[in-house]
């Protein structure tokens, strides 16, 4: 059940506050005589009149301000608040919310100052720290709940000064493809999960574990080298393994 003329009057409050790029089409049919004529009405739906409506201009620039604003009204997943919170202090108020407000008696049209500036910077002061707070909470609890579910299938990597590493790294050909290009060398460990890396040119990288992996060198061929070879000398057997004689037989 809605007030006719309050409903009105903030429709067009609401537009010149927020600068609404918008064009209104009002029906003088049946159905708004008679919402003009009662004091206390209820909304018709759409089949019934369509009294208002609003035709919002598909301009590109009013598009991507569109967008940007409705993204920074959305709470973040970390932290639990709007960045439009964390900015000003309060919940954002957008022309449909101040409709909605006028229209249920929560909000009264403005007509003048109703509090000083010094009173409006201390509760702005106040709105800012209790937004920290809760900003604070959400981010500790939310933390600790992406941690525990990063650490179900992660497994740990350690790498030793000296270690060929491969790098996870952008591709020059897809920008949103990342390839593993290398092999690098450990240089030095600068924090507890990343590396000093040695690139191929020479530069040195400082990188998060994350993004290596070990460089395992392929074996392209084995040469075989037997007793009677004399040329190359004496052979030196590994540790542990057993001396095999080889017997060629012709047939």
């Amino acid at each position: 059940m809605l007030v006719c003329q309050t409903a009105y009057e903030a429709l067009l409050e609401s537009i010149q506050l927020c600068s609404v790029n918008a064009r209104q089409v009002i029906d003088v049919g049946v159905e708004m005589d008679e919402v003009r004529d009662s004091t206390i009405c209820e909304v018709p739906t759409r089949e019934e009149s369509s009294y208002s409506d609003i035709e919002v201009s598909t301009d590109a620039v009013n598009i991507d301000n569109e967008v940007r604003s409705n993204l920074s009204k959305i709470p973040h997943t970390l932290t639990g608040v709007s960045p439009y919170q964390l900015v000003y202090g309060r919940l954002p108020s957008g022309p449909m919310t101040m409709l909605k407000e006028f229209w249920k008696g929560e909000r009264e049209i403005p007509t003048g100052a109703a509090r000083s500036v010094e009173e409006y910077l201390k509760q702005l002061l106040k709105k800012l720290q209790d937004a920290h707070e809760i900003a604070s909470e959400n981010s500790a609890k939310n933390q600790e709940r992406m941690t525990s579910h990063y650490n179900l299938r992660s497994r740990g990597k350690s790498f030793s000064i000296g270690d060929e590493v491969l790098i996870l790294m952008p591709s020059s050909t897809h920008k949103l493809l990342n390839t593993w290009i290398g092999p690098a060398k450990v240089v030095n460990l600068t924090r507890p999960h990343s590396f000093l890396v040695q690139m191929e040119d020479g530069n040195t990288r400082e990188l998060h574990v994350n993004k290596l992996r070990p460089y395992i060198s392929r074996v392209d061929h084995v040469g075989i080298i037997f007793d009677q070879d004399t040329d190359f000398g004496e052979l030196h057997y590994a540790p542990q393994i057993r001396k095999i004689n080889l017997t060629l037989t012709s047939s």
